[in-house]
């Protein structure tokens, strides 16, 4: 599947929100026109992947991108151009997310490290090593 750029208009933008078993999910939802190949189409998938978030948050900084009536960047699917997106691959969305994550799990690993009697020594010393420099 190959995906080509086409320019766009964002027509409408809005916060969804869908409820999940315990708690509430928001999305960005953006409407958006496109032409390919001389035809007009309409869609409103922000992502490659549907992306919600407990909390507003994500999806009003995923909207402040886009203003109504302006013009922005469709991914469409050459095979079928009905299937586009706004935000360019997955890793865009995720990145923010992946990082904070990544460094929440080494801080986690390294005060288990720290605070469990039988870690092996030589991480311990390497953990302190790291605090003298």
């Amino acid at each position: 599947m190959a995906w080509k750029k086409a320019k766009g208009r964002v027509l409408e933008k809005r916060i969804t929100t869908e409820k999940g078993e315990d708690n509430l999910f928001f999305y960005p939802y953006v409407r958006y026109e496109y032409v390919v190949d001389g035809k007009r189409f309409i869609s409103d998938r922000v992502t490659q992947v549907h992306v919600g978030s407990g909390t507003p948050d994500f999806a009003k900084r995923t909207l402040e991108q886009f203003k109504v009536g302006r013009s922005t960047i469709v991914y469409y699917n050459t095979n079928d151009p009905e299937d586009a997106y706004l935000i360019g691959g997955i890793g865009s969305v995720f990145t923010p997310f992946l990082t904070q994550m990544a460094i929440i799990c080494v801080v986690l690993v390294l005060l288990v490290l720290y605070f469990v009697p039988d870690a092996p020594t030589h991480i311990l010393e390497a953990i302190q090593g790291i605090g003298r420099r």
